[in-house]
């Protein structure tokens, strides 16, 4: 079962408001070690800093958005023959179906 969460108002820290999606269990998880109380505390701190605009600004420009154009560039010849392909189905498709309705359009002028 997933559970929606509202963003916090964090425009004055900041932050970049995000929605958070997890999953919850039946059963509670209960730090059971120190490594893992740590663990928990330093991802917490991480997911904060990573949320900071200034972060996101950084992440979006060297990491997102240089990964989406290169994979636009790779595959914009692809998408270009796919629609290269249906236009000509299409015009296939226009000439068989003339060339079906032609002869009985012809005989009832007749």
């Amino acid at each position: 079962m997933t559970s929606f969460e509202p963003p916090e108002s964090t425009e004055q820290a900041g932050e970049v408001p995000i929605y958070n999606y997890e999953v919850q269990s039946n059963t509670e998880e209960v730090p059971s070690s120190l490594t893992s109380l740590l663990t928990n505390q330093m991802l917490e701190k991480i997911v904060k800093e990573v949320r900071k605009k200034e972060n996101m600004d950084k992440i979006h420009g060297s990491i997102i958005d240089p990964l989406i154009q290169y994979t636009y560039n790779k595959i914009y010849p692809y998408i270009l023959i796919l629609f290269g392909v249906l236009i000509l189905i299409f015009l296939i498709i226009v000439v068989i179906l003339l060339l079906i309705l032609r002869p009985r359009f012809f005989n009832k002028i007749k």
